[in-house]
């Protein structure tokens, strides 16, 4: 539930002065669902990627 509000209060500071604000993100209990059977998608988009580093020995 927060990162829905943190999504939307993020967009609402990026919007100029004036701009119509866009629907609110509402919870959707088939998403949640998912989530919990393993079908996860972020809210945001995909972070960096782990990477392994091979140092010189």
């Amino acid at each position: 539930m927060q990162d829905l509000l943190k999504k939307d209060y993020e967009l609402l500071n990026q919007l100029s002065p004036g701009t119509e604000p866009p629907p609110p993100t509402i919870y959707d209990p088939e998403l949640h669902q998912c989530h919990w059977t393993g079908h996860y998608s972020p809210l945001r988009g995909e972070g960096p990627k782990n990477r392994i580093v091979q140092l010189s020995q």
